[in-house]
């Protein structure tokens, strides 16, 4: 289990670094700073949903 969150930090460091560093989005517009903010909020809540059925899912298979 704790190599599941090992990936799962590996996981959000490599897509906000990938958020913060490209240029230009999935049409092709170039992204400005709003844009790169938008993104990275957007990504954050969905990694914050993620890390906490993460932690209810430990907590109820180390409960004795």
């Amino acid at each position: 289990m704790k190599y599941l969150g090992v990936f799962l930090l590996a996981l959000f460091l490599g897509g906000s670094l990938f958020i913060s560093f490209r240029t230009t989005d999935g049409s092709g517009l170039n992204n400005g700073i709003e844009v790169k903010i938008a993104s990275l909020l957007v990504w954050i809540i969905f990694c914050a949903i993620i890390f906490i059925l993460y932690l209810v899912i430990y907590y109820f298979k180390n409960r004795k």
